[in-house]
């Protein structure tokens, strides 16, 4: 058996450290107190939440499943899913409520930090001032301000707890313990990939401050972890190969592995001195040879430190190696998107480099004699311009339009900046100015295909049709497989009366995604305008697997199965509108006029009778009531029904000719 570490004893009461534990939390929530107020972004929110419509539906049980076998936004993270439909659960699409879930987890991750250091080294004084610049950092406002990156404070949660399972496994091995450190470590890869490197982690932690020995044990005992590791980075491999991994003719090796240098040490600049930051930096391609030498110089020197220092310092080399490992699955080897780098990748990573100061500062005060009093005045002189600091940060993200502007006014060319503040423009109204900056990113970058999409959208909704299918065109000679431009190409199609193209596009659309509904629903119409019945019903089917409380589609498909002769068929599927939506006035219509036409006149009177009460300005209802009435013999109340359908319609002949019929008979 591994022996179980030492545990020192504490230096502070436990009543300090509470106190210190409140303060730190007050100071989290001054800090984002106006966080609930902020809007959702352009940048991603849209296909996690606002525009989805599995998680606008909230936690269903299709939805749960949908949750583990999606790869939608290239990512497979079932946990963040489900997580984003609770909320909508909870607060619809109010933005307060995802962004306080957000804070909340942000908050947990750095009382748990504490708890943990603490219990791991029993020095609450680093300890707290690790959780404190955790959670106070500028580069941390991205995670937690930003509703789509959830991912990374749910996966930090149920990292940090993986650990805390860890160490009480460390302290008494036993199986049951060893289950809940695979479960949660689990749960924190189905949250985010980014937690592959967690074996790692524990095995630097086994060597301080666990002070564990026997490696080879040590690394045997975590070969289940490691294998969930690679589980996990296969499944991440295969949802982002869709599109959003760049190959190696896009992006040469030697390109990435200079970057990597340079982002390493760009991200330990960032650390000490973070300022200017910004949503997005554009890949700056190949860096410049100087950078790179010093870049790999700096890092070198700073590995060879840590290391010479590893018997008297260990916790500077399991810093050092928290901050480099915990990074690499997001550092640019793998390159997905065309970010050079990103604040929100440090929220893991600055955890190695916050310890590496916390425990390395006051051991250069250890023969002071007022040791507490100076290491207590620089941590407040630390802390102090990082509150302010994230404080000014949190405010660029209020919308799209502050925080898409405060990154062009930090960083040159930002094309995709530019294209935010166009859609953001756009939204509210003002066309010309989205323009200018959609051009604008064009032409710093007339690879990037998606202003163009914005460009067709904008000109299709002023009837500009020629000049949007230009559009739509251009960003498929970038990008042939943009399904949004397939899609939309589609649509103009249809609205031309052209089938053939509109088919074409519809089945490449739907080739690159076939899971989203509302295009199987749009092909559904289509075809069935063609007259490809059968083709119909398969694509309104599949729009309602894929969304099963999608109206149209089951009246669409109801309507075509009636026309079909299958109605049985038809019934059921009115019926199951009603169970959805009971007030319906469409199904209660069709299901009414499908009775009478079944010879059920009684049951045809109840659905037409609430289909009159739901739309009173309904000339064929009134005239289908009326016929329902009149075949169970009630002509005065049938004569009335064809007397009011007239009245809405003059020229509504049969019910002019069914009440003069029903006169003649009195």
């Amino acid at each position: 058996m591994i022996e179980a570490f030492p545990p020192p004893k504490p230096q502070v009461s436990r009543a300090a450290r509470t106190a210190a534990v409140i303060l730190l939390v007050v100071a989290v929530l001054a800090v984002y107190r106006d966080l609930p107020g902020h809007d959702f972004i352009n940048l991603d929110d849209p296909p996690y939440i606002t525009e989805n419509p599995r998680v606008r539906q909230g936690l269903t049980g299709d939805n749960f499943l949908w949750a583990f076998a999606s790869l939608e936004v290239n990512n497979w993270h079932p946990l963040t899913w489900l997580s984003f439909m609770l909320d909508s659960q909870l607060y619809g699409l109010n933005p307060a409520g995802y962004h306080l879930t957000n804070l909340i987890f942000h908050i947990l991750n750095a009382l748990l930090l504490f708890h943990l250091l603490n219990r791991m080294t029993r020095a609450p004084g680093p300890s707290l001032f690790v959780a404190a610049v955790f959670a106070l950092h500028p580069l941390q406002v991205e995670s937690v301000a930003w509703v789509s990156e959830r991912k990374d404070v749910l996966s930090t949660f149920l990292g940090l707890l993986t650990i805390w399972f860890y160490v009480g496994y460390v302290q008494r091995p036993a199986l049951k313990t060893y289950v809940l450190v695979l479960l949660f470590f689990a749960l924190g890869l189905m949250a985010k990939p980014m937690l592959v490197t967690w074996p790692f982690v524990l095995l630097l932690l086994d060597y301080w401050p666990l002070g564990r020995s026997g490696w080879p044990r040590l690394f045997k005992e975590k070969i289940p972890l490691f294998a969930l590791s690679l589980a996990s980075s296969v499944v991440t491999l295969l949802a982002q190969s869709q599109g959003a991994i760049k190959t190696l003719d896009v992006l040469p090796l030697s390109t990435r592995l200079a970057n990597t240098l340079v982002s390493y040490v760009k991200y330990l600049g960032k650390f000490f001195y973070p300022a200017p930051l910004a949503v997005y930096y554009p890949h700056p391609g190949l860096p410049p040879w100087p950078h790179i030498l010093l870049a790999g110089l700096l890092l070198a020197a700073l590995t060879g430190l840590v290391f010479q220092a590893r018997k008297k310092r260990p916790y500077l080399l399991v810093g050092w190696l928290w901050f480099l490992g915990t990074l690499v699955p997001v550092i640019g080897l793998v390159q997905v998107g065309w970010q050079g780098l990103a604040d929100r990748y440090t929220y893991v990573p600055l955890i190695g480099l916050i310890v590496m100061v916390a425990w390395f500062v006051p051991d250069l005060f250890n023969h002071w004699r007022f040791k507490k009093s100076a290491l207590t005045a620089l941590a407040g002189a630390a802390l102090a311009p990082l509150l302010v600091l994230t404080w000014v940060q949190h405010q660029h993200w209020q919308n799209s339009l502050t925080l898409f502007r405060h990154a062009l006014a930090v960083t040159e060319d930002n094309y995709l900046a530019h294209h935010h503040i166009g859609m953001a423009l756009a939204q509210q109204g003002h066309p010309d100015q989205a323009q200018v900056h959609f051009l604008e990113a064009v032409r710093i970058n007339p690879t990037y295909a998606t202003p163009y999409l914005a460009m067709g959208i904008q000109a299709a909704r002023a009837n500009r049709t020629e000049e949007a299918v230009g559009y739509f065109t251009q960003a498929l000679k970038i990008w042939p497989e943009y399904f949004e431009a397939h899609l939309n190409l589609a649509r103009l199609a249809a609205l031309q009366n052209r089938p053939e193209p509109a088919l074409d596009h519809y089945l490449q659309a739907l080739k690159i995604n076939p899971d989203y509904a509302p295009a199987h629903f749009e092909l559904g119409n289509l075809l069935r305008t063609m007259g490809r019945s059968e083709q119909a019903l398969a694509h309104y089917r599949e729009t309602l697997r894929l969304e099963p409380g999608h109206i149209k589609a089951r009246l669409n498909l109801a309507g075509l199965l009636g026309l079909l002769g299958q109605h049985q068929a038809a019934e059921l599927q009115f019926r199951q509108v009603l169970e959805i939506e009971p007030d319906n006035p469409d199904a209660h219509y069709n299901l009414g006029t499908l009775y009478g036409l079944k010879g059920r006149p009684a049951q045809a009177e109840a659905h037409l009778r609430q289909a009159v009460e739901l739309n009173p300005g309904s000339a064929p209802a009134h005239f289908n009531l009326g016929l329902a009435l009149a075949n169970q013999g009630k002509t005065a109340q049938a004569a009335e029904q064809f007397a009011e359908a007239l009245r809405i319609d003059p020229d509504f002949e049969p019910a002019r000719q069914a009440l003069a019929k029903v006169r003649e008979g009195r």
